[in-house]
């Protein structure tokens, strides 16, 4: 089930790239959140219990692997983004994205629409500093 949930995340974040490659890095970014967000929190339930199986090894060798197919449909879409040149960048918000912003408590999730905005903020400011314009 970890597997199957987090295949569903990264699909949901690399459509997200592919569908907002050339666009302006803010656009790229508020798509991916979206995407990561709404994908997260479609089963909050299953979410919130597949946390304890990514923390056994096979679970977590599990996320890695999907952690890493997310991180490259991101660094090519920032890559292609409009008007950019990234250098040296690495994408922080993958790590936001995929980091241990989890949590089994039940406040978490109700807060998710304040996370929706908070992860938005932060992902374009982070872009904006990071990436040079061309």
């Amino acid at each position: 089930m970890l597997e199957a949930h987090s295949i569903k995340v990264a699909e949901a974040v690399e459509r997200a790239c592919r569908a907002n490659r050339s666009a302006a890095v803010k656009v790229l970014v508020a798509a991916v959140v979206e995407a990561f967000v709404n994908a997260k929190l479609e089963r909050t339930d299953v979410s919130t219990a597949l946390h304890a199986a990514a923390a056994e090894p096979e679970g977590a060798a599990v996320v890695r692997r999907l952690s890493k197919r997310v991180h490259r449909a991101l660094t090519v879409a920032l890559a292609e983004a409009a008007g950019t040149t990234l250098g040296d960048m690495e994408f922080c918000s993958t790590n936001v994205l995929l980091g241990d912003g989890r949590s089994d408590n039940a406040r978490y999730w109700k807060l998710a629409v304040r996370l929706r905005e908070e992860l938005l903020v932060l992902c374009q400011g982070y872009t904006a500093k990071s990436v040079r314009s061309s």
